[in-house]
């Protein structure tokens, strides 16, 4: 689908070409939105797959980060779509124009695009890291302070792919965008609650309770009694 989207782009990059003739701002137009879709790939490529275990870990600690690099790309989107409208206006002047009236479907894809970037922007600033250690999960953000919820007061985590969710012992379920989360987020909710319901798992917070996730060790820290499960 992604190839076949790049063929029509390139086609209707060429036909564009050809019928702004001798204007010179017909092949930035087009390099703009060749750009545009090439970044539009990057941007909307999953930050994790299903089982993803990315994080940093130490005796005590186990830091998962979310991916930043998606900034860089949204912010080049946004400067090229903004220098493809630019383009566009500059072609439209041009003694000859860009003939016909489709050529507007060009400069509302780069504002579309533009306002995408934006937005996934704004998810990619604002989501989570998370630091597990032994008084509990520190949460931050690159525009959010650093927020310690104890073990203690976790009753359960719940949420979607884009967002956490924990429930905790007042009542309360704050929410937290996890979209860029390096870590599958079925994992991390699965360390977060093993560790809120027993006190000996928070032992074992770093390499080891990761470990007793592959190999199916009881919740509270203990090892199976039978062989291990493999990993798949």
């Amino acid at each position: 689908m992604v190839k076949l989207s790049f063929l029509v782009l390139l086609l209707a990059g060429a036909a564009l070409i050809i019928a702004t003739g001798d204007n010179p701002f017909g092949a930035p137009l087009v390099i703009g939105l060749i750009a545009i879709a090439a970044l539009v790939v990057g941007i909307t490529r999953p930050s994790h797959r299903p089982g993803d275990v990315d994080v940093l870990t130490s005796t005590g600690t186990i830091i998962a980060r979310s991916r930043r690099r998606v900034i860089v790309w949204c912010l080049a989107l946004m400067l090229v779509a903004a220098a493809t409208c630019i383009a566009y206006f500059l072609a439209l002047d041009f003694p000859g124009g860009i003939p016909g009236n489709r050529s507007a479907g060009f400069l509302l894809i780069a504002i579309g695009c533009f306002c995408y970037a934006a937005w996934r922007l704004i998810g990619a600033v604002t989501s989570t890291d998370l630091r597990l250690d032994a008084e509990g999960v520190h949460i931050s953000s690159p525009v959010r302070r650093t927020r310690l919820i104890e073990w203690d007061d976790i009753m359960l985590t719940t949420g979607t792919e884009s967002h956490l969710v924990l429930v905790l012992s007042d009542g309360t379920e704050p929410s937290f965008p996890f979209r860029h989360q390096a870590t599958d987020p079925q994992v991390l909710r699965a360390l977060i609650d093993r560790c809120s319901a027993f006190p000996a798992a928070r032992e074992r917070i770093g390499d080891m309770i990761l470990g007793d996730l592959l190999v199916d060790a009881a919740p509270d820290g203990s090892l199976p009694s039978g062989p291990p499960t493999a990993r798949k």
